[in-house]
């Protein structure tokens, strides 16, 4: 399994930029994978991330081959709305989804621990 990393920075704390960028990342791996959600970001000012989000899943949900993507520098990540999203997606992942969060601190979101499991997510 190939990682797909995406490198944050502090400019990618608009949720909008976020996920396209997040898309862009994982259209590498296939062209047109997360291409009506991505459209769904660009198109409004105020895009429903859980729309979003769910056609993004689907679209992983599709894959054949697992996935790796890896937010790298997480920890400037400070738009609430990021990181309910990204709880979202977490909570949602398909099988064949992994995603690896690097950070210097624990982000503030219910599955900072970093589990590999998806029944685990609270730290021990």
């Amino acid at each position: 399994m190939t990682p797909w990393p995406v490198a944050l920075d502090d400019d990618d704390n608009d949720p909008s930029r976020f996920f396209v960028y997040l898309i862009g990342a994982l259209q590498t791996i296939q062209p047109t994978l997360g291409a009506s959600a991505q459209e769904l970001f660009t198109a409004s000012q105020s895009p429903s991330f859980k729309a979003s989000l769910t056609l993004l899943l689907n679209d992983l949900a599709s894959l054949s081959s697992p996935v790796m993507l890896v937010l790298d520098d997480y920890h400037l990540i400070t738009t609430p709305a990021i990181h309910e999203a990204i709880t979202f997606l977490v909570d949602h992942l398909p099988q064949t989804c992994h995603l690896v969060v690097t950070t210097r601190i624990d982000p503030p979101c219910p599955w900072r621990a970093g589990s590999a499991q998806p029944d685990d997510r609270n730290p021990h």
